[in-house]
């Protein structure tokens, strides 16, 4: 029935009960899974720490994640860098950090595990990326114009494949019009 729950969590996991003749309410299986211990884990090899708003950009945290299995591990208050040292100072063995560029981060991460490697994830690469093609299309604005296709009476005509071979290379081909 455990399993039930944790897959469900909620009425759902009490109608599978029922149609498995388990004969159990939601808030018994609810129960069930509060009750069950947390999973232990050790500190993966690879770990990501990002920040998210916890209340639309007023209140913010860090979450730490396991990097190869792409779970969340741990939540911690603010996204200063104090939490983070304690946290990696209380939990070693992490080769390599993935985060964005934030200097709590970054600091965080030397101070918290200095053998660590730090490195930027693929979200905050792209990221970065968007904001840099963004930006250089913005500067060049005016280079870039509008193709406007020909008029037909300046319709571009293609040399035909016969003075094609028959033509020097050397010669720049004149289109006419």
């Amino acid at each position: 029935m455990d399993a039930i729950g944790l897959a469900l969590a909620g009425r759902a996991d009490a109608r599978m009960a029922a149609q498995l003749g388990l004969g159990a309410g939601r808030m018994t299986l609810l129960r069930r899974v509060m009750a069950l211990p947390d999973p232990q884990f050790s500190t993966p090899r690879v770990i990501g720490v990002d920040d998210f708003a916890t209340r639309h950009g007023h209140s913010y945290a860090t979450v730490i994640t396991d990097g190869e299995r792409h779970h969340p591990i741990d939540v911690l208050p603010g996204r200063e860098a104090a939490p983070l040292v304690a946290w990696l100072k209380t939990h070693p063995g992490a080769e390599v950090i993935t985060r964005d560029r934030a200097g709590a981060y970054a600091e965080a991460a030397a101070l918290g595990a200095p053998d660590a490697l730090q490195v930027a994830d693929r979200f905050h690469i792209l990221q970065n990326l968007n904001q840099a093609v963004e930006k250089c299309v913005a500067a060049h604005r005016d280079c870039l114009r509008t193709i406007v296709p020909p008029a037909d009476d300046q319709a571009i005509v293609a040399p035909s494949a016969e003075s094609q071979t028959e033509a020097d290379p050397s010669v720049v081909p004149v289109l006419t019009g």
